[in-house]
């Protein structure tokens, strides 16, 4: 398993490279079966597939760009938790918002992401000047 310090950098490689806008880059992080939900409530989707619509949307269509925070690793030698900002301008909507989330990753034996969840509720969004 990855130790503490290993998924706590995967967890910012993640942002590092969702920042730098190439997706086939960031897609090297998960693993075939990924399941992920973003936001959690909305229904998960699951593989490498579905995790590219999704990404090509936050970076294409809506132009989101991260800000992560301190990430925090869990005893269970898997889990990673990081608070980030995210600022994004959907096509549908005429201004700049920030988004305030959590990410909870779950990193498996083989340093790839294998679950992936973004929690963050209406009142987490700002709509920007």
């Amino acid at each position: 398993m990855p130790d503490e310090s290993t998924r706590k950098a995967l967890a910012l490689e993640y942002c590092r490279r969702m920042n730098a806008g190439d997706i086939d880059h960031v897609l090297e992080l998960f693993a075939p079966d990924v399941v992920f939900e973003d936001p959690v409530g909305s229904g998960e989707q699951t593989g490498l597939d579905a995790l590219r619509a999704h990404i090509t949307r936050a970076l294409v269509d809506d132009r989101a760009t991260e800000r992560p925070g301190t990430p925090v690793a869990a005893h269970d030698d898997e889990t990673v938790v990081m608070p980030a900002v995210i600022e994004l301008r959907p096509r549908s909507y005429p201004k700049r918002v920030q988004i305030s989330i959590i990410g909870v990753v779950r990193i498996g034996p083989d340093g790839l992401v294998h679950d992936l969840r973004a929690l963050w509720g209406d009142s987490d969004v700002t709509v920007l000047g």
